[in-house]
């Protein structure tokens, strides 16, 4: 199955991309990156730039879309990234997610429903196989 972890964090809290606390994060970041790859878990994944240079589209139903400066909503904590990720089961999926290394950060672990992948000849709309999560069900842990 595949999961996305959507990485979030307090911005304010969190070295700014770049900086030196940031550059010393790095190695680890490689490395959890490493083990992904060499797990055959690795799909995609990518920091995101800070909120403050987001642009959000709005749609509302038949009228025409809006676009603005500034994040979707006033929050505590921001998207920072993304992974997305093979896992045999939930338990595998919060195994790796649980690795990531953040000390201060949420980690959103949903199964995708859906990934539509190229044909031969580059057109979309088939489902990649193993992508959708069939009887996927709410789990309540408490991970140790």
């Amino acid at each position: 199955m595949e999961y996305m972890f959507l990485l979030t964090v307090d911005e304010s809290q969190a070295p700014r991309p770049g900086s030196p606390a940031s550059q010393a994060m790095m190695p680890a970041w490689l490395a959890y990156n490493q083990k992904l790859i060499d797990g055959g878990h690795w799909i995609s994944g990518g920091s995101l730039q800070q909120s403050d240079v987001t642009t959000v589209v709005r749609k509302n139903g038949q009228a025409p879309p809006t676009v603005t400066d500034g994040p979707f909503a006033e929050t505590k904590e921001q998207v920072a990234g993304y992974y997305l990720v093979r896992a045999d089961d939930l338990d595998a999926a919060l195994e790796l997610a649980t690795a990531i290394p953040l000390p201060n950060c949420v980690v959103e672990v949903r199964p995708l429903a859906f990934r539509p992948t190229p044909d031969p000849h580059g057109r979309v709309g088939r489902a990649r196989p193993g992508a959708c999560a069939p009887g996927a069900r709410r789990v309540d842990r408490h991970l140790r």
